[in-house]
């Protein structure tokens, strides 16, 4: 099924969102990292985060891509 031209655009902003969202919040655990003594709880934790953003741009990058079969949608390379 293709989509007309808006619905492309819909999409590419969709995705361009997330993967805003997703920079974001990996910036933000990678910056609290800095000056954390090794055995800080809260390292852990951000580095939880961080693992768990890279897993959601995976998956959103697999939806993307199936996205972009359906629609024909120009892939754009995600996060």
């Amino acid at each position: 099924m293709k989509t007309g031209s808006r619905e492309h655009s819909d999409l590419r902003k969709l995705f361009h969102d997330i993967n805003g969202e997703i920079f974001l919040i990996r910036g933000n655990a990678d910056m609290a990292l800095i000056g954390l003594p090794e055995d800080s709880p809260a390292r852990k934790s951000l580095k939880e985060i961080i693992t768990h953003a890279e897993i959601l741009s995976k998956h959103i990058e697999t939806i993307h891509g199936s996205c972009l079969q359906e629609t024909d949608i120009p892939k754009e390379k995600a996060l």
